[in-house]
């Protein structure tokens, strides 16, 4: 809501991109968390979330029903756990689907 935000935010996206993110994507060699809001109007939707796991080699996706794009600020103490269960190497601890 910072002044400019929403302006910077419309210049972006009208840019549109000279790289294919596919290729960036699929080059990413890191442990990778995926973590989805179900009512994500923003970006798509969760099988978007499956592509970048079937991309990321090694990558674990955790996705949350009550949430759209803005995670940390939707549900902040769920997002922070699934991260926390993540960087412990127990994100199977983590329950998806939230």
């Amino acid at each position: 809501m910072r002044e400019g935000n929403r302006r910077a935010l419309g210049e972006n996206l009208r840019q549109g991109q000279s790289v294919d993110d596919h290729v960036l994507i699929e080059a990413l060699r890191v442990p990778t968390l995926i973590m989805w809001g179900i009512k994500d109007h923003v970006i798509s939707n969760v099988p978007d979330a499956e592509q970048f796991h079937r991309d990321i080699v090694g990558s674990q996706v955790v996705t949350f029903k009550g949430a759209g794009h803005v995670l940390q600020e939707e549900i902040p103490d769920a997002s922070v756990a699934a991260l926390k269960a993540f960087l412990t190497g127990s994100v199977g601890a983590a329950e998806p689907d939230r």
